[in-house]
């Protein structure tokens, strides 16, 4: 099972990078040919290293941690190792000590940070990541695929451009039933709306390319 820990330790080998809004990074490249992240790529890249979903964008993230019931009062999120510290249009990682590992912003990068007087507004842990031999949103050895995929009603509208673990959820989907969707890779490309509309098609549905609750509802009982 991954650990708090294994996720603080992937996140400080991205200190020195830089920052950039809306940066891509494909999942399990090497440290030292990243260059640029944003705040909610380095959580979502990260975990997903670590086989964990999470959601694409900060709002997104702290929706996350709600639902699955992980969140924590910010003082203890500040004292926990590995919990996500977050406010609006923002998301660090809590060190445990007073500080943080984030990439902060064009002026500073990704870096250790003091977590004090930063407006964070909530806190939570990670579902799926044990924290001292226990898994957030489950108990010892609750499975992180049981934490992370979200109910039918709770799945976000995808299309072309869509990018994150939902996307990434959508593609594995596609690919047990039997449709190409491309790489299982978190961007909903061309490769991945002729997959979606393949599935539209053999259902009856609108085929649109759009995945919304019609075609979620299908994947699921499929």
């Amino acid at each position: 099972m991954p650990t708090a820990e294994d996720f603080v330790q992937k996140c400080l080998k991205e200190v020195g990078d830089e920052y950039e809004y809306a940066a891509h990074v494909d999942p399990g490249t090497d440290p030292s040919r990243t260059k640029e992240w944003d705040c909610a790529e380095l959580v979502e890249v990260k975990l997903q290293e670590l086989g964990i979903d999470a959601p694409d964008g900060s709002t997104r993230q702290l929706q996350w941690v709600i639902e699955q019931g992980t969140s924590i009062p910010l003082a203890e999120g500040i004292r926990t190792r590995g919990a996500l510290l977050l406010r609006a249009g923002h998301v660090a990682v809590s060190l445990g000590d007073g500080k943080t590992i984030e990439a902060k912003g064009e002026e500073y990068g990704v870096n250790v940070f003091s977590a004090s007087h930063r407006g964070f507004t909530h806190a939570g842990r990670v579902p799926g990541l044990t924290y001292d031999g226990t898994v957030a949103g489950g108990g010892p050895g609750r499975s992180p695929d049981k934490v992370t995929t979200p109910p039918v009603d709770r799945r976000p509208t995808l299309r072309r451009g869509s990018r994150g673990g939902a996307v990434r959820f959508l593609q594995k989907r596609l690919l047990a039933l039997g449709f190409a969707p491309g790489p299982v890779d978190g961007d909903f490309g061309p490769k991945t709306e002729a997959a979606v509309r393949a599935f539209q098609q053999s259902k009856g549905f609108t085929v649109d390319g759009i995945v919304g609750p019609q075609t979620w509802g299908g994947l699921g009982r499929a």
